[in-house]
């Protein structure tokens, strides 16, 4: 519309989620991001979230009926939720793209070319902007990586240069750990990028297998942030050696890698998970008859599903603010239907089958659940549900509900919390294994 709020009318056609819409730098076009919708008008949780373009003033098309948004991103670049933003510049879109544990910025050409990497390497662009003036083009971001939580950087005339010593300072103070990635393969001989931080000494060690969030995240390299390595530290500092890694259905690999889990999320999730785990402890310095698993959100979701189908496998088990039962979850979450028709599908029969709740007569292992009151995304309701049905079936179980907090609140929430949960966490491992 018009600056004085006249000539109002749409520049999309429907049938995308979109957001983050901004004028391209000739003001010809608008360029977002976004994703197609599913069949069921649905925004697909495992989607890859891409840039477009649309024309502000089509020539070929008439007024009422816009113009076909076009995708200027492939297979291979898709939007970081761990930087949403774009910023349009001359010669194109500068746009941050999760890639295999990275969060590189590119730019993106107008014409839909191919983007030219502007950051790149292991370690994740948080945030950024740009400046074009006759002297050139400056970038500045924060830059976080495995032993940084974030550091200020500029690139000028192709040269880097690092404004703040942060990174250099906490890994020489903190003495962290490596973090060491190996390749495993699930059945199919698909090929599964994972990490393990080791303790020290000689082992064998007990194991805490940590799965992500999402499911359409990325474990990567950034000491904090909603998929970090933060946490691995100070389980490995405490002892145990800490599994993670990226199965199928995570982003940064590809839309297939994506979409790959959304007919059957837990079962296809298990199985890439358990072969990265498997991977693991092929190693003889750790002690596969030690092995404790946990997750927040999606990985609060799979502990639980792991005690109901594979809880021989483990000692315990930690489910922090998880969905455990759809049914309930599409009712009282703030993501409500849209993402749980996403996940499972519309059919409220395969909701039950694909919940952890329904088989909690199956579940017999040790299990911590953690959650906050004032979580919107995953309510307390749900851990309530599954606390009581293990608690009434005599299977040992413990809820630590934490006062004030949302759903980040292992990320964000009160230091004094976040200390508070890092001692349960570890006296409970310290109890089961």
């Amino acid at each position: 519309m018009g600056a004085d709020g006249t000539g109002l009318r749409p520049l999309t056609h429907g049938g995308l989620y979109l957001f983050t819409p901004r004028f391209a730098a000739d003001g010809a076009s608008v360029v977002f991001c976004g994703a197609e919708l599913d069949k069921n008008n649905n925004s697909c949780a495992t989607a890859s979230y891409g840039l477009w373009s649309v024309p502000v003033d089509p020539a070929d098309a008439e007024p009422a009926r816009p113009a076909v948004p076009r995708r200027l991103t492939g297979d291979a670049h898709h939007l970081s939720f761990a930087s949403q933003m774009i910023q349009p510049a001359a010669d194109g879109v500068y746009f941050a793209s999760d890639h295999r544990g990275a969060v590189n910025l590119v730019l993106v050409p107008y014409d839909g070319g191919e983007p030219r990497a502007v950051v790149t390497g292991r370690r994740q662009v948080n945030g950024y902007a740009v400046a074009e003036s006759d002297e050139g083009t400056t970038v500045v971001a924060v830059v976080a990586s495995a032993t940084s939580a974030g550091d200020l950087a500029v690139w000028r005339d192709g040269t880097e240069r690092v404004l703040t010593p942060y990174g250099a300072e906490l890994a020489e103070r903190a003495h962290l750990l490596p973090m060491e990635e190996f390749t495993a393969y699930a059945p199919d001989g698909y090929p599964l990028h994972a990490w393990v931080v080791r303790p020290e000494g000689p082992g064998p060690h007990p194991v805490i297998f940590q799965v992500k969030g999402g499911p359409y995240t990325q474990w990567g390299y950034t000491l904090n942030g909603p998929a970090a390595f933060d946490e691995a530290q100070v389980y490995a500092r405490a002892g145990y050696a800490v599994v993670l890694g990226n199965p199928r259905g995570c982003s940064g690999y590809g839309q297939a890698h994506g979409a790959y889990v959304r007919d059957d999320l837990p079962r296809r999730s298990a199985t890439d998970l358990l072969a990265i785990l498997d991977t693991a402890l092929d190693s003889s310095d750790l002690d596969g008859d030690r092995v404790g698993v946990m997750g927040g959100s999606f990985g609060g979701y799979m502990a639980a599903w792991f005690n109901a189908h594979h809880g021989e496998r483990f000692r315990a088990m930690i489910g922090e603010r998880g969905l455990y039962a759809i049914d309930s979850y599409a009712a009282t979450s703030d993501d409500g239907a849209d993402l749980a028709v996403s996940l499972y599908g519309p059919d409220r029969a395969r909701w039950a089958e694909q919940s952890p709740l329904t088989y909690v007569d199956r579940m017999s292992t040790p299990m911590l659940l953690i959650q906050s009151e004032e979580d919107r995304h995953c309510p307390p309701e749900q851990a309530q549900r599954l606390f009581t049905e293990l608690k009434v079936r005599g299977v040992p179980v413990e809820m630590l509900l934490f006062p004030g907090e949302g759903h980040d609140m292992s990320r964000t929430g009160l230091p004094s919390h976040r200390l508070a949960r890092f001692e349960a966490v570890l006296e409970w491992w310290e109890r089961h294994l």
